[in-house]
């Protein structure tokens, strides 16, 4: 694959991304979750009220793909809560994540490149708020 190529199929997976449907992002354990894939892909949490892109990841399936990787977000355990504990001076993340936050994503088989290289596009290309 060419270089031209290579950035058609990037730009493709991000349009991809940011058409999938937007669900409000809550308990992983409930069924208002809906079908949270446990295979592998990229997601994208972006903000309810602007749909703006707030923090681009990946789920691997030697972690339990997308599904643990919400679980994760959840439990207030990975480096996006943290930072917006942090920077947004919020006490519960979890109620913070319902009234702000929703998500999308592609599964490894919808996405037509490696994860990794998923994410570096998608975060490249987005610029999401809360991604380092």
């Amino acid at each position: 694959m060419n270089m031209q190529e290579h950035i058609e199929e990037g730009r493709s997976m991000v349009e991809r991304l940011l058409a999938s449907p937007q669900i409000p992002f809550k308990d992983p354990k409930t069924a208002d979750m809906g079908d949270i894939p446990d295979k592998p892909g990229i997601y994208l949490f972006s903000s309810q009220t602007t749909e703006e892109p707030l923090y681009v990841g990946v789920g691997r399936s030697e972690r339990g793909g997308i599904e643990r990787r919400m679980k994760d977000h959840w439990s207030g355990s990975s480096s996006f809560i943290k930072r917006i504990k942090r920077l947004q001076d919020i006490a519960n993340s979890k109620e913070w994540l319902e009234d702000n936050v929703s998500i999308s994503w592609l599964t490894e088989d919808k996405l037509g490149m490696c994860l990794m290289h998923a994410e570096h596009f998608a975060i490249g290309a987005l610029r999401p708020e809360h991604n380092q």
